[in-house]
């Protein structure tokens, strides 16, 4: 008995919120937005409707910042700018690193595969000194 009205109880304060934020939000949308006659199911179509763009929206971004786990470890490609040499990004680089030049991917677009020794170290730290 007394789960049944721990149950009934919940659903009862569960259903009085839903209610008082579906009115609030009525009274807003008429009086604020001069909607004259705002249906909840019209109200309740627009919030579900606004949350499931959020939801794909953010998923979306979330995917983007996951880490790619087909990424090879100790492999960049760089597009180089200006016709240069990527010779020129070895000099830069220390020699720590020992960046290599793999091959050219593209020859049009000037995207070359650079590869790194992974115990001396990381992508990020290539990638950042690359940018300098």
């Amino acid at each position: 008995m007394l789960i049944f009205f721990k149950t009934a109880l919940k659903n009862s304060i569960l259903s009085l919120i839903k209610h008082v934020i579906f009115t609030k939000l009525h009274y807003i949308a008429c009086v604020h937005f001069n909607f004259k006659q705002l249906s909840i199911h019209m109200l309740k179509s627009f919030i579900l409707s606004f949350f499931g763009l959020f939801i794909l929206f953010i998923n979306t971004a979330l995917g983007q910042v996951r880490e790619s786990k087909s990424a090879i470890k100790n492999e960049v490609m760089v597009r180089m700018l200006d016709d240069k040499n990527p010779t020129y990004i070895l000099k830069s680089i220390p020699q720590h690193f020992n960046v290599k030049i793999d091959r050219v991917l593209s020859p049009q677009s000037d995207i070359w595969l650079l590869k790194f020794d992974t115990n001396q170290v990381n992508l990020e730290t290539v990638i950042a000194e690359i940018k300098k």
